[in-house]
């Protein structure tokens, strides 16, 4: 018997110490490898919305607390620790990616090595499993109370986890603040009409004409998918280009019956076909770069890119017309550049159909822009938040050098729409009065008015299925938005829509 009660004893020892060496070798590697490369570690870590105003005391806290815990492992008298210490890191990481998983965008793994090869799902269930065997060596090398080391690691659970949440919630306080403003809600501006399931979560929208939506792809660019305007009938098309082998890196489509454009700035080029045969031919190459296009016509195009000499934004026009001598013109003047950082004036180019003008809103500060087709201004426009001087947080890559904005700065106006005369932006940042929690089951859209360049009123698109909005579109009285995988219907109310009416 005693034999027998020794034997357990001496496996549970060897599970216990084998746990260990798992443990020793993962944090020295993971440490290691953070320090080695600590400029793209800190540089991952402040891309991130949850530790990116953290980042630089995270950089440098982490790989020395992982060492810490690995020397602690080392020494039998506080190998114990060592576990419980191991234990809450692994927790407090995958309590990390579990909000980012939930609550952002794709943001690079912020760990070195063969660990960085990860998706986030299967680092969750990596970082899982290490925390079922942390849990697995204490509860095994309690001798007595295992009931008490329960009862401890449920305790470090809630730290670490409330720990994150408390980051997080911290980070996003600060990007969506009250503001010194005040939106007016209305009652029941639209209802659900219906939603499909599109499978994929990377389309977003091409066009929309008569009784058709038309969707591009991110992930297969040269697919378009024309939905009817009741979603009931889908039919694709996969767009032969004449010019397979340049360097695409962008490609973007824009629908308007009959013709179509397959653009990519970066390449340069443009494709031109019609909607009856889905074949584009080039139409345009290496006359200009580009961010934004906007086909304003045939022979027309309107484009923000970055002039060539004086290194500033600018928005201008090419006219692909023999008969004009003048193909390019600029107009330096329509953009702010504020303190010479091109980042500030990052944007979206939207053309209004209804006036023939075009609009140039800022992402990161409060104004938008009304000009017309021979780049003149017509007026300036502000919306409601208080931020007009871009508050951007900016870090250098090291392995490209080139500087990219953090997860800290703070976006004023993410994205916008027109219908007739109407502005609809997407902006959450909260005004006065308003609770954060709104953010977590809503989007908050802004309407204001482009005659009168006046503020209207404000409303909510509440997420489906709990997916947020990332794209809508506002046509034939119905407002249709993509969340991830899913296009959303919704009726408008007329009294708040209709371009004749007026608010009372």
């Amino acid at each position: 018997m005693n034999n027998f009660v020794t034997s357990r004893i001496l496996q549970k020892s060897k599970v216990v110490l084998l746990i260990t060496y798992f443990f020793i070798v993962l944090f020295t590697y993971a440490a290691i490898s953070k320090i080695l490369d600590f400029n793209t570690f800190k540089f991952q870590l402040a891309q991130s919305p949850t530790l990116s105003a953290f980042a630089t005391s995270i950089a440098w806290s982490t790989p020395l607390l992982e060492m810490l815990i690995v020397i602690l492992l080392l020494i039998n008298r506080t190998k114990k620790l060592g576990l419980l210490s191991a234990f809450f890191m692994m927790v407090l990481f995958t309590s990390y990616i579990i909000i980012i998983l939930k609550f952002s965008d794709y943001i690079p793994c912020s760990c070195g090595g063969v660990l960085e090869k990860m998706t986030w799902t299967q680092h969750l269930y990596f970082n899982l499993f290490f925390i079922v065997i942390a849990a697995l060596a204490l509860i095994i090398g309690a001798k007595q109370n295992k009931a008490k080391t329960l009862i401890r690691l449920l305790l470090l659970s809630f730290i670490a986890i409330s720990s994150i949440t408390v980051l997080f919630h911290l980070s996003e306080n600060k990007m969506h603040k009250n503001n010194a403003f005040q939106r007016r809600f209305v009652p029941h501006p639209l209802k659900l009409k219906r939603a499909i399931n599109l499978d994929y979560n990377s389309y977003y929208f091409a066009g929309a004409f008569g009784s058709h939506l038309y969707l591009g792809n991110v992930t297969a660019p040269l697919n378009i998918i024309i939905i009817d305007t009741t979603l009931q009938n889908k039919t694709s098309h996969i767009i032969k280009i004449d010019a397979m082998d340049l360097p695409y890196q962008r490609i973007q489509l824009s629908i308007q019956p009959p013709n179509f454009y397959v653009s990519d700035g970066n390449v340069p080029i443009i494709l031109k076909g019609l909607t009856n045969q889905w074949n584009a031919h080039t139409h345009i190459k290496n006359e200009f770069y580009f961010s934004s296009l906007i086909p304003y016509s045939e022979t027309e195009f309107i484009f923000k890119t970055i002039d060539g000499t004086t290194k500033k934004p600018i928005i201008a026009k090419y006219l692909n017309n023999t008969v004009n001598s003048q193909k390019l013109i600029k107009n330096f003047n329509l953009l702010e550049n504020q303190n010479k950082n091109l980042l500030t004036s990052n944007g979206q180019l939207l053309y209004n159909t209804n006036s023939k003008n075009l609009i140039y809103i800022y992402h990161y500060i409060n104004k938008y822009i009304i000009f017309n087709n021979d780049l003149k201004k017509i007026a300036n426009g502000k919306t409601i938040d208080t931020i007009s001087s871009a508050q951007i947080k900016l870090i250098q890559n090291p392995t490209n050098n080139k500087t990219k904005v953090t997860g800290a700065s703070i976006i004023v106006n993410k994205y916008a729409t027109i219908a007739k005369n109407l502005l609809c932006v997407i902006s959450n940042r909260l005004g006065a009065f308003e609770k954060s929690e709104s953010l977590d089951r809503a989007t908050i859209v802004d309407v204001y008015n482009l005659t009168n360049q006046t503020y209207q009123f404000s409303f909510y698109i509440y997420n489906y299925k709990n997916q947020a909005v990332s794209q809508f579109i506002i046509h034939n009285n119905n407002l249709f938005a993509i969340m991830e995988n899913y296009l959303v219907q919704y009726h408008l109310n007329p009294v708040y829509f209709n371009s004749e009416q007026k608010l009372k």
